[in-house]
């Protein structure tokens, strides 16, 4: 169990299962991670939950399915999205966000206005110079 201390929305996808909501937790123990819902509300900073690491996505982040404990049974799901043009875009997007929650949740900015021109193309040239080197 765990409670969450940070969320950042990612954006909306068209999965098989409808219109699904991706989302970037941070928790109290440190684990992070998307997170899918039918709804964008549907988990809020100081929620507990109960998480189950259930692989990675492509960008490398954890994919998280997290349930409140008083209900029992998984509320999330991950699910597989269909292929679109901004695929690509969509995925360094989610990259970047996770890395700005992360520096968020470490106290290294104190949100996301904080956030510059600069430092998206900063964590983009090394997102670069990553995949380059495999």
């Amino acid at each position: 169990m765990a409670k969450i201390t940070a969320i950042n929305y990612v954006g909306e996808w068209n999965s098989n299962y409808g219109v699904l909501h991706t989302s970037i937790v941070v928790l109290d123990d440190n684990t992070s991670g998307e997170v899918n819902s039918k709804n964008k509300d549907q988990w809020k900073v100081g929620d507990e939950v109960e998480y189950q690491i259930t692989g990675k996505a492509p960008n490398g982040n954890n994919k998280l399915k997290l349930s409140k404990p008083e209900q029992g049974g998984y509320q999330q799901r991950s699910a597989g999205g269909s292929y679109s043009p901004d695929r690509e875009k969509d995925i360094v997007a989610g990259m970047i966000s996770n890395q700005i929650v992360q520096l968020w949740g470490a106290g290294v900015i104190s949100g996301a206005g904080q956030v510059t021109d600069q430092m998206i193309q900063e964590l983009i040239d090394l997102r670069n110079r990553v995949k380059a080197k495999l």
